[in-house]
């Protein structure tokens, strides 16, 4: 389990800012009048920089930004992160809420300031991963792909778990519409208290060649059983949040959210870099795949 060291570091200036709304996360970073924010911790974890802070309204938040910086790759990622937050933000879907940290704006718990970076609101709860064994959802299982054995979409692993929660086949839908294969037992949250489940991580999605869609559309033509009564009901939640997703974000639209994205990460001068536009191409392309798919996918489940 990866230790939080918690720090008693107060920023200069750290006194409450009564000029601030206690909204302000909602504009940022269009808005760029912060209130006063106080490092409390920092995640060790892998390439990233992970810092928690809290506001001067004790609402905790997340920054992460990359050690390393390979623009043509780290750079998308978090305008994926964006976009597909904002996606389910719309929704209501209990995902949770990113905002941009552009480059050359300085923010604490952002080591380099030339650099752009992710703020997150903290989501209650913790992860699946955490939850004891003998807890009612400790064997829940969203992931749509295995790398090693190179299986991805819906399958039968996930789907005896879609009718345990109300929001799994929300989670579920949602990830197969966004091609999000990192939905592993650490990113996705049980909060007891609440009784919700949340989705955090999301720059994976859009991030292959073929759509979880695509893949689901074969694993169910391939299926050799009936499902049961309960299955049956979490998959019928799954096709509506499909079939809300198709009405509400046509691929024109979502290329349009990823591009205005693109512009708040950094200046526009990167859109001349040539591995940058080969991957902002990439991403498109698989955006209008998994749209595509998506519509089969939901006459398909219309007949089941």
């Amino acid at each position: 389990m990866r230790k939080i060291f918690f720090l008693t570091v107060i920023l200069s200036g750290s006194s409450v800012n009564s000029t601030v709304n206690k909204e302000w996360f909602e504009s940022f970073p269009i808005n760029t009048k912060v209130p006063s924010i106080e490092i409390i911790g920092v995640l060790p974890k892998g390439g990233n920089v992970i810092t928690f802070v809290k506001d001067q309204f004790n609402t905790i938040y997340l920054v992460k930004q990359y050690k390393e910086f390979d623009w043509d790759k780290k750079y998308l990622l978090m305008v994926m992160e964006r976009l597909v937050s904002h996606m389910a933000q719309e929704m209501g879907y209990p995902y949770n809420k990113v905002r941009i940290i552009p480059a050359n704006i300085n923010f604490p718990g952002k080591p380099q300031k030339h650099l752009p970076a992710t703020l997150h609101k903290v989501v209650p709860g913790v992860p699946v991963k955490q939850l004891s064994i003998g807890s009612r959802f400790a064997s829940v299982n969203l992931k749509q792909h295995r790398p090693k054995s190179k299986i991805s979409g819906l399958r039968e692993e996930n789907i005896v778990h879609l009718w345990k929660h109300p929001d799994l086949p929300i989670i579920a839908g949602f990830d197969t519409f966004v091609s999000d294969r990192d939905r592993g037992k650490s990113n996705l949250i049980f909060c007891e208290i609440k009784n919700r489940f949340y989705a955090i991580d999301l720059e994976r999605s859009f991030n292959s060649s073929c759509s979880l869609a695509f893949f689901t559309l074969k694993n169910l033509r391939n299926m050799r059983r009936p499902f049961s009564k309960k299955e049956l009901r979490g998959l019928q939640v799954y096709k509506k949040i499909i079939e809300q997703l198709i009405k509400t974000f046509p691929p024109e639209r979502t290329i349009r959210l990823f591009d205005k994205f693109c512009k708040e990460v950094a200046p526009g001068k990167l859109f001349k870099n040539d591995l940058i536009q080969v991957r902002i191409r990439e991403y498109k392309k698989v955006i209008l795949k998994s749209y595509e798919d998506s519509k089969q996918l939901v006459k398909l489940l219309l007949a089941i």
